[in-house]
């Protein structure tokens, strides 16, 4: 993992993070679910689109109609939320770009960028105030996954997992992880396993699913 030289760093303030009124997971096309456990309402933004019947039974909220006007709704804000969090000149400095795993490394507050895709696995810690606001950009360069294996994200000094956004330019993917933050993705977002503390939404470039598979995930208002 590099995090590079921390003198004469500029650090850019990150937004708070999107809010989607109790959706939790959301999908463009369709939401699927096996198992697991979802607090939260589910939905998918194409009136055309499917939630699978078995996000009825692990769901402890709304499971929506596909394309009904709360989702429609959630879906807009969501492409706006995208759109804002979008990379932007200037985003990160050298101090702020990532690389490696993120295995063993502790961040505090600020955004974060990996150019292209990100393969993470191992134990980060997120050290910050309640406060305290994280944004990881993943795929800056135009390109790039959000990819986690046996990846464990932890909270210190009162950091909150709702205050964390993991926005990524294609697909994210978590197998076996103990993710915090909400996924903001362009593409699909699956989770396999493991817990899930935030939001996860798919789609935001145009196709994308939602899919978890025996995960436990809790929402973020």
């Amino acid at each position: 993992t590099t995090l590079c030289d921390q003198a004469n760093v500029t650090v850019i303030s990150p937004p708070a993070p999107p809010a989607l009124g109790g959706f939790t997971v959301l999908g463009r096309a369709a939401v699927t679910c096996t198992l697991g456990a979802i607090i939260g309402d589910v939905g998918a933004f194409q009136a055309s689109g499917t939630v699978t019947a078995s996000c009825g039974p692990v769901t402890t909220g709304t499971v929506h109609a596909p394309g009904d006007a709360a989702t429609v709704a959630a879906y807009n804000n969501f492409l706006a939320a995208y759109i804002a969090r979008a990379p932007q000149p200037g985003d990160c400095d050298a101090t702020h770009t990532l690389t490696g795993t993120l295995a063993g490394i502790t961040l505090p507050p600020g955004v974060y960028c990996f150019s292209a895709g990100a393969a993470l696995t191992g134990l980060l810690t997120l050290d910050g105030p309640s406060t305290g606001l994280w944004l990881f950009k993943i795929g800056t360069t135009g390109t790039g996954d959000l990819t986690g294996t046996n990846f464990t994200v932890t909270m210190a000094s009162g950091g909150q997992a709702c205050n964390v956004t993991w926005w990524v330019q294609q697909a994210a993917s978590m197998t076996d992880s103990f993710l915090k933050g909400t996924v903001i993705a362009g593409t699909g977002v699956t989770v396999t396993n493991g817990t899930f503390s935030g939001n996860m939404w798919a789609g935001a470039s145009g196709i994308g699913d939602a899919t978890e598979t025996g995960a436990a995930v809790t929402g973020c208002p």
